[in-house]
């Protein structure tokens, strides 16, 4: 029995944090005024000086209090449950350059706002899972952007749990779950501005180079119909996500096609397939490459200069990370959920 740990101080100290802090959210202890002090404090919540100490060092280190003197501690302007938000990722896929940007931008969100990212919390034995449903639980995050469809058991209780606003990188409708802001990419727009830089350019004839099947393949090809720009069968290719590679040869191929047959624009989906792409461009000689124009879908800010001419077109992840951010600050204020647009630039056009 003596090896038995005695857990009733442990507990009585987490019941005072969540105790204390509760009356932090509730405005008993308004923003930006100073906390009680030690002495005022025992007298009201009946515990030892030790157990007060414990507490209010816990509520400092997860942002509800400020200061480090004893007589000087404040309670922030700005709490962490309405402003600190969490940034998932499914797995830990490192060449996956939109996750990348993404994860980069997190650092760059403007104050009061604030992100921390958590990397492959599908894996139910992931150290960082473990953390977020902690940081969820002590209320030290405010919110989930999810930059994927989440599925399974536990990303679905995560997302039907209404006390936490989440932001959903997907198109499915989530209007009967008041706790989910979708963020919807204008693909279509996207696709249409690349079909009307090939025509603008002269190219009557393009081809298709997308990752798996993805909807960036069959919305350009839609476009280019109706502006007139010919998108032949055989010039529309799917790479798998795992061979991503392939793209070089395949390039190859298709700059070595009869003039009459060859593509003279070729518009690339996913920009995890670019440097793989421009890798079987220059390997072309230069008379049979002359002519191609590239327009790929990129993230911004991209900072990899290209060996050869390319347009790239696409979204910013600084401004979606930003957004979504002050969605969710918006749903802790006023409840309201309105969906995030991101909208298409080129590169040039992106501050």
């Amino acid at each position: 029995m003596n090896t038995i740990p005695n857990l009733q101080p442990r507990q009585k100290r987490r019941n005072l944090i969540e105790r204390l802090r509760q009356q932090i959210i509730s405005g008993e202890f308004p923003p930006g005024t100073p906390f009680p002090t030690y002495e005022t404090l025992e007298k009201t919540v009946g515990t030892s000086r030790s157990t007060l100490q414990y507490a209010i060092g816990q509520l400092q280190q997860t942002g509800y209090l400020q200061g480090f003197e004893r007589r000087n501690i404040m309670v922030p302007e700005h709490l962490p449950c309405h402003s600190r938000f969490a940034l998932l990722f499914e797995t830990h896929e490192s060449d996956n350059k939109f996750w990348t940007k993404l994860e980069t931008a997190s650092h760059f969100t403007r104050e009061p706002l604030s992100v921390r990212t958590f990397r492959n919390i599908s894996d139910a034995e992931n150290t960082e899972r473990h953390i977020l449903e902690e940081a969820l639980y002590s209320l030290e995050i405010g919110g989930c952007i999810f930059t994927f469809l989440p599925e399974g058991e536990w990303a679905g209780g995560l997302v039907e749990d209404r006390r936490i606003p989440k932001v959903i990188f997907s198109n499915r409708d989530w209007k009967n779950n008041e706790s989910v802001i979708n963020l919807l990419f204008d693909f279509d727009a996207l696709t249409r501005m690349a079909a009307e830089e090939f025509l603008r350019r002269g190219v009557k004839r393009a081809a298709v180079i997308a990752m798996g099947k993805q909807r960036g393949e069959s919305t350009f090809t839609a476009a280019a119909e109706k502006l007139g720009l010919e998108v032949p069968p055989y010039l529309i290719h799917a790479i798998p996500d795992n061979y991503r590679e392939n793209a070089a040869n395949l390039m190859e191929l298709l700059a070595h096609l009869p003039p009459e047959s060859r593509p003279q624009g070729v518009f690339v989906n996913d920009e995890n397939l670019l440097e793989h792409l421009m890798r079987g461009l220059v390997t072309v000689p230069p008379e049979k490459r002359q002519g191609i124009e590239i327009i790929s879908h990129a993230n911004f800010p991209e900072k990899n200069v290209l060996p050869l001419p390319a347009l790239r077109i696409g979204f910013d992840a600084e401004k979606m990370v930003r957004n979504s951010c002050e969605a969710l600050a918006e749903w802790h204020r006023s409840g309201k959920r309105e969906p995030i647009l991101a909208t298409p630039q080129w590169e040039n056009e992106i501050r």
